[in-house]
């Protein structure tokens, strides 16, 4: 099996210092220390793109629903996703309407699909979200004060923004859906967009 890197999503907050997270992933500690963090106060919702603030390498064959614990020190943590690569590749698409008119069908040139990154540089979900999941169940943040998950404002759907404050613990089971895992693999030149 091949080796798959993990990034964990957000932006910390905090108004002096730098915040600090312990993140165990699978029953592992996969990181404890500061990480990239916004100099402001805490705003309700994440207020611009998110970062990768912790990445760390699994192997491919583990899948399911995995427990995942986060611990905030020093500020506060708009916590989003955590992506990881071996999940497909990104291909380049046509102005050609899918079937059903949801997307575009890939672009092919002399018979193979236009790869814009391969199966190792890409990195996206592992999971499905629907309006009643985000890929992460069992949702815990102790000690807890009411907040809930903010989500997407357009449908529900998409990666929540969970707030983990400072002192708080985050836990959930995080899932790495097989179904996602076993997309193609693309395989080719990269394409430079």
């Amino acid at each position: 099996m091949a080796t798959r890197t993990m990034k964990l999503t957000g932006l910390a907050y905090s108004e002096s210092g730098d915040v600090s997270i312990a993140v165990t992933f699978n029953g592992t500690q996969v990181h404890n220390g500061t990480v990239s963090t916004v100099a402001m106060a805490t705003p309700v919702r994440l207020t611009e793109d998110e970062q990768t603030l912790a990445s760390w390498d699994i192997d491919t064959s583990v899948e399911g629903n995995l427990p995942l614990v986060i611990t905030v020190t020093g500020g506060d943590l708009h916590f989003n996703n955590i992506i990881g690569n071996y999940v497909g590749g990104l291909l380049q698409r046509s102005s050609v309407p899918t079937d059903d008119g949801t997307d575009t069908k890939p672009s092919i040139v002399d018979g193979a699909y236009v790869v814009l990154q391969d199966n190792e540089s890409y990195f996206w979900d592992m999971n499905s979200n629907t309006v009643e999941s985000d890929g992460k169940t069992n949702i815990s943040i102790t000690p807890a004060d009411g907040d809930a998950p903010v989500r997407d404002g357009n449908q529900d759907m998409g990666d929540w923004s969970y707030l983990i404050k400072d002192g708080q613990t985050f836990s959930c089971d995080f899932q790495v859906n097989t179904a996602i895992l076993e997309m193609p693999v693309y395989s080719g030149s990269i394409v430079n967009r």
